[in-house]
């Protein structure tokens, strides 16, 4: 349980940080025009 948790937790922080990179990303894009 721990050893998944360990391994698992990385994959869901890098998740969120690149769907919320992504997510500024086409924002920025779309205010650029």
């Amino acid at each position: 349980m721990a050893a998944s948790l360990v391994t698992a937790l990385p994959v869901v922080i890098m998740y969120a940080l690149s769907e919320r990179f992504i997510k500024s990303g086409l924002t920025a894009g779309g205010v650029k025009g």
